[in-house]
């Protein structure tokens, strides 16, 4: 009867024409579950499952958590799904062998926790992210068996939601020189730039890709460029910069201050900047 139940609620739990209400009550159910199970055991660790209990396997707990924007549940259930696919790893590092993952293990370690690092950012939870993107390159080698490179599980982008300044201008820099008229590559270059405060290095950038880049992607990244002019007091670049700016939406906000900044600055041209600050503010 047990396992007849647990089939039903499973097809439940999988249904994507359930409300999400009813997913919640399943995946609280599963929750309650496995601490009862936990308990009747007398076990103090956390049990194989992830938390789940017996009632519904870990990747439809983890999948649907997710799916529901329950994060910190949905960590809990990647945190399971890591812990067993290293499991059988890492008993044998303890005795000094070698036991790497197979392929298909491998490739669902990586999602699993990609998806882990995504979600700890939503929780601010960097830390958790650090320890887990360390695990995974300290011991690529033994996991994969491949010893012959430097692996990196981090795209620039996921380095750039992390806030991970440093490690993202790197990987960022390292598409430009296959790639140096990206615009998402230079955003990303000038947006790790902002955020480490090198604002010279974040200026130039800007103006040599304003040189060969589109007419558009410069203007894409002209609220970029005028706030390093800006705080450089680079009044001519700002100028620059700033008669490129969106005429409306908050950027057109941004354009006005800063065309008063150019009306007030002895170093701008008196004319034109009344006819920009006139434009801007009007």
């Amino acid at each position: 009867m047990k396992a007849i139940v647990a089939e039903k609620l499973s097809l439940v739990l999988r249904s994507n024409r359930v409300s999400s209400e009813v997913i919640q009550e399943l995946l609280n159910l599963a929750e309650y579950v496995g601490r009862v199970e936990e308990l009747s055991k007398g076990s103090r660790s956390r049990p194989r499952q992830g938390g789940g209990g017996s009632l519904f396997d870990i990747h439809t707990l983890a999948n649907r958590s997710e799916s529901c924007n329950l994060h910190a549940k949905a960590v809990h259930y990647l945190e399971g799904q890591f812990l067993d696919l290293t499991k059988n790893y890492s008993k044998a590092l303890v005795r000094g062998k070698a036991a790497p993952l197979s392929p298909a293990d491998w490739e669902e370690l990586l999602s699993v926790s990609n998806r882990s690092i995504a979600l700890c950012y939503l929780l601010g939870q960097r830390e958790t992210a650090n320890g887990i993107l360390t695990f995974i390159q300290k011991h690529f080698a033994g996991l994969t068996g491949d010893t012959t490179g430097k692996f990196d599980i981090v795209t620039a982008e996921m380095y750039e939601k992390l806030q991970w300044w440093s490690q993202s201008l790197i990987a960022f820099r390292q598409r430009l020189k296959h790639d140096k008229d990206s615009v998402v590559n230079v955003r990303g270059d000038m947006s790790a730039l902002d955020a480490l405060g090198d604002f010279p290095a974040l200026l130039d950038e800007y103006k040599r890709f304003s040189k060969r880049g589109s007419k558009r992607a410069v203007t894409s990244l002209s609220p970029i460029g005028a706030r390093a002019a800006w705080l450089l007091q680079s009044w001519d670049d700002l100028s620059q910069a700033t008669a490129l700016m969106p005429l409306d939406g908050y950027e057109a906000t941004t354009a006005a201050f800063y065309s008063c900044l150019l009306y007030t600055s002895d170093a701008a041209d008196e004319e034109d900047s009344v006819d920009l600050g006139g434009r801007r503010i009007i």
